[in-house]
């Protein structure tokens, strides 16, 4: 039976996700280190507006430690809702001290949420190849964004 390149992808997520969840957690305090200082590089001398991050899940980056910075700077932190299956995300502004609050897909939102245009939109993943492809779950929330 041939493989579909849906069923190519399903296997790929599931290689990627158990690949994820084996990197020890000191190497993975240095990984989300160093994309948080790429993304500060990025950011860099671009006019502050609404940045969406994420609240990480399943092993995700997580760089939740730079969004008090970030704000301090003149980033909004915007946050994703998963509002319907088929829908474009919604986004919610993170303050410092905010509640979060677990919803669809074990996703946690700022409460209460306060509805934010994301004007830099960082997306997690998967993974991606050499030309900058993002894979992500499936759901098609961050395409359909």
């Amino acid at each position: 039976m041939p493989c579909s390149a849906t069923s190519d992808r399903h296997s790929l997520r599931g290689r990627l996700l158990a690949m994820r969840k084996a990197i020890p957690q000191a190497y993975r305090r240095l990984a989300d280190a160093a994309i948080a200082a790429r993304l500060r590089e990025w950011l860099a001398g671009r006019e502050p507006g609404v940045l969406a991050l994420w609240w990480p899940v399943a092993g995700e980056p997580d760089l939740s430690g730079e969004f008090e910075s970030l704000s301090r700077v003149g980033w909004t932190i915007a946050l994703p809702h998963v509002v319907a299956t088929d829908a474009p995300l919604d986004f919610g502004r993170w303050r410092p001290g905010i509640a979060m609050r677990e919803r669809r897909h074990r996703v946690c939102v700022p409460d209460p949420f306060e509805p934010v245009v994301p004007s830099v939109l960082v997306a997690p993943c998967l993974g991606f190849d050499v030309r900058g492809w993002r894979l992500g779950y499936g759901g098609g929330y961050y395409d359909r964004t």
